[in-house]
């Protein structure tokens, strides 16, 4: 169906992260680098040129060993500023717009075996000023907050998923939520008050109470690995076609609210499994590994972005000591990694100029 470009790095346009062999203008510039930060799990770009890592510091992949980190980065500043630091981890965040930030807390209660944990969210409507706790329901399972706006939005977990429509100060469980593996493949659209998911070929379109409206089946030996924001009403979809006993990576870009197919896009490796998706307003980024014949990860991590209204998507710069988190400030694409330097990770951060 689609054909892989396994090392061909091209140009975006105004996502100019891209590397193509000094073939490409602008180029990128570093956000910052800290210390302060050894686990990255979410990016947000948020108004005054603020850009917001979440995550957690300690010992490596240790979770009894890490502190909840909210770590700023203000546009010009030399240093980062720590603005939350406390028991637990970041495990996820939400950043609508409108100021609105939310970072959601897992913490392994103290005395009790790992499978006891508590849950909450720390918020802030001031683009990062000041942050507030807001309690959730009692769920041993949670791991994924989307918000839409300011005050709608879901918590969600491999045992349930939880609704709010003000803003987190109350929360209704929902009634039929989606099936586990489909908690971490639910993407908010803002403008239809849903969302949309995926399992193995289909795509799902869902109402605020995450009941399925419209789905459709992309076809026989299509996978859909996950999706991305590519504008206002598309997504990105990036898919795994096997065909003849062939595995083939792919992308297709996809309309709301009807599913449709606008375009196949170019420019993945065959054998590209993506890890994490973002998406902007006129483009979207995802970053995985390659699998080998064998059926392992490959050591060499990668990143591309689609910038709007190319027909390929292209390779982002990155370290690939660690998969790449990613975000957007406006229609540019931002890479977050956590990188060994010396005998410990720090986390690095670069944008498009």
């Amino acid at each position: 169906m689609m054909g892989g470009a396994t090392g061909v790095l091209s140009c975006l346009g105004v996502a100019s992260l891209v590397a193509s062999q000094g073939a490409c203008s602008g180029g990128t510039e570093p956000v910052g680098e800290t210390s302060e930060m050894t686990e990255l799990a979410a990016i947000c770009a948020v108004a005054r040129g603020r850009t917001l890592l979440f995550g957690g510091h300690g010992a490596y992949n240790d979770l009894f060993g890490l502190r909840a980190r909210i770590v700023r980065f203000d546009r010009g500043a030399k240093r980062a500023a720590v603005v939350h630091d406390g028991e637990g981890n970041v495990i996820d965040a939400s950043c609508p717009g409108g100021g609105t930030i939310a970072a959601l807390v897992r913490r392994v209660r103290p005395g009790t075996p790992d499978v006891v944990r508590d849950y909450w969210l720390l918020v802030s409507r001031d683009d990062g000023d000041t942050w507030r706790r807001s309690e959730l329901p009692p769920q041993d399972s949670l791991a994924y907050v989307e918000l839409l706006d300011a005050r709608r939005g879901w918590v969600l977990g491999y045992g349930g998923a939880f609704a709010t429509n003000d803003g987190g100060v109350s929360w209704s469980a929902v009634p039929d939520p989606p099936d586990a593996e489909l908690v971490k493949n639910l993407l908010g659209w803002p403008r239809g008050g849903g969302a949309v998911t995926f399992q193995e070929g289909r795509l799902e379109l869902r109402d605020g109470r995450l009941a399925i409206r419209r789905s459709r089946e992309l076809g026989a030996g299509v996978k859909v690995q996950c999706i991305a924001r590519s504008g206002r009403d598309r997504l990105l979809a990036i898919v795994k076609t096997e065909d003849a006993g062939r595995r083939r990576a792919g992308a297709l870009e996809v309309r709301l609210p009807g599913l449709e197919t606008v375009r196949e896009i170019e420019g993945l490796p065959e054998d590209f499994v993506c890890g994490n998706a973002a998406g902007g307003p006129r483009g979207a980024a995802v970053a995985g590994a390659n699998v080998d014949s064998a059926g392992f990860f490959g050591i060499s991590h990668s990143a591309f972005a689609l910038a709007d209204g190319a027909s390929e998507l292209g390779r982002l710069r990155t370290k690939s000591e660690r998969e790449a988190v990613l975000a957007f400030d406006g229609p540019r694409p931002i890479v977050g990694q956590a990188v060994l330097t010396g005998a410990a990770f720090r986390v690095r951060v670069r944008r498009s100029r």
